[in-house]
Formats: structure tokens, C-alpha cells, sequence
């Protein structure tokens, strides 16, 4: 089975190839939806965080406090370092035994989703590499629109993302997300065709 990371930053059109190649009856694990689903109430992964940064980081009924867990994560140099010794082991374990399974199910092709893929755990996973790339200015209006902010603040949560150059210049492949979403979705077509090719 040939294991294919597909990465790019916020408001790219990651997620829009994702959700096609699932559409198309591909498996895709997604990141995100990986840490959410671990994130439960009583869960080892909130069990762990709350050790780490203290039970200020859920509410009473033992829901994970995002904003909450994020000041505190990023409050100090080394929280964002802590934040993902303690999440790392917990999501990278949850992965395997999804990708473990659909090779078990006789799946050829599988898809993982994340933002952060390049220099993790989770690139050793895949066996190549697709980039979702767009230019700055359509992204930061994407993600404007997308999470109701300003594209200053959308232009700011870029910055601290990856840089376009090191994805482009890291991955196998590139799909570059400058025009409409059908086009965007006639180049993962054809990707997909040489990928099973």
C-alpha cells in the first residue's frame, strides 16, 4: 500500500483535495480529525495534557479548553515543545494502527492530511509527498472568509506556518491551487491517475 501525505497551509486547498480523494473512495486519515476525535473527556490524551499544564485546560464536564490549552502551551518558549511531546507519541500511535488497518483491508492508496507533515514523526509514514500551494494573498482571503477574521489576522497565522518554498522544494509532487476549485480538482485528477499508475 503506498502511503501519500498531502500538506500545505491554512486556506491552500488541502483539505478541498482531501475531501475529493475521499469522495472518490480513497482512505484519508485527517490529522485534525485524528487530535479531535483523541481529545475526548477522560481520554489518555486529555488525561496527559492536563498533567502537563494543569486541569485549568478543560471545563468541568472534562472538555479540553483549546483557547485555554493554547495560552498555555504557547506562554513560554519551550510550551509549544511540551505541547507536542506529550500529543506526539498519543497521535502518531492512532495513525499507525489507521494506516495499519486499511493495509489489512487490502486498501492500495491511502491519504494522510496534515498541515504538518514535512520534519515530523509522520513524514517517515509516507512514501511520497504532495504540496498544496496558493499564493499568500488568495490564502489569506480564503481563510478570512472560511474562519470569519481579518485578513490581517489570517495574513499573521500564515507567517507561523511553514514556508511555501520549503514545501515545494520538500515534496513529490505539487498541485498549485491558483484558479478555481474545479481546477484544483482536475489536477488532483490527473495526480491521482499517476499515483495509481
Amino acid at each position: 500500500m503506498r502511503v501519500v501525505g498531502i500538506t500545505g497551509t491554512s486556506g491552500s486547498g488541502k483539505s478541498t483535495v482531501s475531501a475529493w480523494l475521499a469522495a472518490q473512495g480513497y482512505p484519508v486519515i485527517d490529522g485534525d480529525a485524528v487530535t479531535r476525535e483523541l481529545a475526548t473527556p477522560g481520554s489518555a490524551y486529555v488525561k496527559a495534557l492536563v498533567k502537563e499544564f494543569g486541569a485549568s485546560v478543560c471545563d468541568e464536564q472534562g472538555n479540553l479548553l483549546r483557547r485555554s490549552l493554547g495560552e498555555r502551551a504557547f506562554a513560554t518558549p519551550d510550551g509549544q515543545k511540551r505541547l507536542t511531546a506529550v500529543t506526539m507519541p498519543l497521535i502518531l500511535r492512532e495513525i499507525k494502527g489507521r494506516i495499519a488497518a486499511a493495509r489489512a483491508a487490502g486498501a492500495a492508496l491511502l491519504f494522510l492530511d496534515g498541515a504538518l507533515i514535512i520534519d515530523t514523526p509522520f513524514e517517515p509514514l509516507c512514501d511520497s509527498i504532495v504540496a498544496v500551494l496558493s499564493d499568500r494573498e488568495t490564502q489569506a482571503r480564503r481563510i478570512a472568509l472560511r474562519d470569519g477574521v481579518s485578513q490581517q489576522a489570517a495574513l499573521d497565522r500564515l507567517d507561523r506556518q511553514a514556508a511555501p518554498e520549503t514545501l515545494r522544494a520538500r515534496a513529490d509532487f505539487v498541485l498549485e491551487n491558483t484558479g478555481t476549485r474545479d481546477e484544483l480538482l482536475q489536477k488532483a485528477g490527473r495526480l491521482l491517475q499517476q499515483l495509481k499508475g
